[in-house]
């Protein structure tokens, strides 16, 4: 919906923000940064959510257990969707080339087919991004298949 594209756009913009501090445990410098700010348009909660899409962008298992007051009731599948489909992005442009244009969702009741379009083939990308299908099968109830579309 249009309050998770709103978060998932801010976290994509703010992921790397914690390098500011250090590149070494980034995530977790711009979850400290994020949770500790006021962001106009942003109520707490939202901030919270938005501040662990950050700390949880590259790596672990996405829970809110230490801002549990503050969470909503479904807020824990929302964070683990949202993370999942960040990360995506961020492991699609891994190696920071461009390689991959564009991507092409096709959904079943069982299964998410992403096809890349890409320059080439995106060995990297594909590698990076498919380490994430056992996250996107918990979060998703769904499993993941990456290829790239023929052209």
């Amino acid at each position: 919906g249009g309050p998770e594209a709103e978060l998932l756009a801010a976290a994509a913009e703010l992921h790397d923000i914690g390098k500011t501090i250090a590149h070494r445990d980034h995530a977790k410098h711009g979850e400290y940064l994020l949770a500790g700010a006021t962001l106009a348009g942003f109520d707490h909660r939202e901030q919270v959510l938005l501040a662990l899409l950050v700390r949880f962008h590259r790596t672990g298992r996405p829970n809110g257990s230490s801002y549990r007051s503050i969470l909503h009731k479904g807020d824990r599948r929302r964070l683990a969707q949202l993370t999942v489909c960040l990360r995506l992005a961020e492991y699609l442009d891994r190696p920071r080339t461009g390689r991959v244009k564009g991507v092409i969702a096709v959904i079943s009741d069982e299964e998410v087919t992403l096809r890349l379009e890409a320059d080439g083939e995106p060995w990297v990308e594909l590698w990076e991004a498919r380490k994430q299908a056992r996250l996107f099968q918990s979060a998703y109830k769904r499993s993941l298949t990456l290829m790239v579309a023929s052209t």
